[in-house]
């Protein structure tokens, strides 16, 4: 092969890598400056949170996502943004222990093709007695009776007002979890979701 043909594609292959690197390079910039914004604004967002429920704040390591904790009539309200993994949406999370019947457990999440699927399949879901809010979510529990009690009609309201997409809620083994799968970006949404968290807790509290 001819010494100048060769050269030239040393030259390509060169380039090529060079284009290859810096694109990689790029890709990793967007990432980190993505990430700097995401935990700059909820740093801001969770400090103004715990301040206004004079709670406690965590602004993270570096780069780690911040923390709040918000008192709530006896309870911890643990309050964060989960971003985006391999196998996970990225989520803002409220979460608190609220014992009491450790044996109930109740899973509820907007409806999609995946629970439509999983009806087919006889996984079934419990009817609440609200029209819209069943039309709207999945109920799966072992005691439909306790859930019914607690899904009242206000709750339900509430819940269905929520301008989140994508709500879920689940308690187990004394714990409850309210999470969209979304990332909050101003303070109205979480002052909306710990709304939602006062009052769906205190009334878990006594069902459970």
């Amino acid at each position: 092969m001819d010494s100048e043909l060769l050269i030239q594609i040393k030259k390509l292959i060169i380039v090529v890598v060079v284009c290859q690197l810096a694109f990689m390079l790029g890709v990793l910039v967007y990432k980190l400056l993505r990430r700097l914004r995401e935990v700059k604004l909820q740093r801001g967002l969770l400090e103004r949170l715990a301040a206004q429920f004079s709670g406690h704040y965590e602004p993270g390591k570096k780069l780690g996502y911040p923390r709040a904790t918000v008192p709530l009539a006896g309870y911890d309200l643990n309050i964060y943004y989960r971003p985006r993994t391999r196998y996970k949406n990225a989520s803002t999370i409220i979460e608190a222990g609220v014992p009491g019947n450790k044996d109930l457990e109740f899973y509820i999440y907007t409806k999609s093709m995946l629970s439509d699927v999983a009806k087919v399949l006889g996984m079934q879901d419990v009817e609440i007695g609200q029209h819209v809010f069943d039309q709207k979510f999945i109920v799966k529990t072992n005691k439909e009776l306790v859930i019914k009690d607690f899904l009242n009609q206000d709750l339900c309201r509430h819940i269905l007002g929520l301008p989140m997409r994508n709500i879920s809620m689940r308690y187990e083994k004394g714990r409850f979890v309210l999470a969209v799968q979304q990332m909050l970006t101003d303070d109205r949404d979480y002052q909306q979701l710990v709304e939602a968290a006062k009052l769906l807790i205190p009334v878990l509290g006594e069902k459970a």
